[in-house]
C-alpha cells in the first residue's frame, strides 16, 4: 500500500507541475498560435509594419559604415554569384519594445557572414515609434537587400 501512495504522490506533483507550467506558460503559446498574416492584422498593425518597413530601408541605404560595408558585402555576393541583378530578399522577424527600440531581429543568414552581422547592426537601430500595444510579435517583414548604385 504505501508504493501506491508514493506512486500517487509523484503522479500528483508532476500533474500539479504540468498545470503550473501551463498556467505559466500559457500566453507565450497563445501568442505563438494567434499569428495574424498582413491581410488578417488590424489596421493599426499594418500601418505601423509598414512605416517600420520603411525605417529598415531607409537605414539600409544609410551614407554610414555599417550600411556602405553591408552594401559592400552586397555586391561581393553579386560578382560571386555571377548575376547582372545583386537583390536579396530575405524575411527578417524583429521585436519591438514598448518605446519603439528594436530589442531581438533574426534572419536566416547571408551567403557573407559579415554582411549578416552588418544587417543585424543596422536593425538593431532603428525605430518607427512605438508599436500599437496589443501588436503581436515578433514582426515579420520580407527585405530586398540591394547595393547603392
Amino acid at each position: 500500500m504505501l508504493p501506491n501512495l508514493k506512486m500517487n504522490t509523484a503522479r500528483s506533483g508532476l500533474v500539479a507541475l504540468a498545470l503550473l507550467c501551463v498556467s505559466l506558460c500559457g500566453s507565450a503559446v497563445t501568442m505563438a498560435d494567434a499569428f495574424k498574416s498582413a491581410a488578417e492584422a488590424p489596421l493599426a498593425w499594418s500601418e505601423y509594419s509598414v512605416r517600420l518597413k520603411a525605417a529598415c530601408e531607409t537605414a539600409l541605404q544609410a551614407d554610414e559604415p555599417t550600411a556602405r560595408r553591408l552594401n559592400a558585402a552586397l555586391e561581393n555576393m553579386k560578382a560571386a554569384a555571377q548575376q547582372k541583378e545583386a537583390q536579396t530578399r530575405v524575411k527578417v522577424s524583429l521585436w519591438i519594445g514598448p518605446s519603439g527600440t528594436i530589442v531581438k531581429v533574426d534572419f536566416p543568414p547571408l551567403p557573407s557572414p559579415e554582411a549578416s552581422v552588418d544587417l543585424r547592426l543596422l536593425l538593431a537601430t532603428i525605430s518607427a515609434g512605438s508599436p500599437p500595444p496589443d501588436m503581436l510579435q515578433p514582426v515579420q517583414l520580407m527585405l530586398s537587400l540591394v547595393p547603392r548604385k
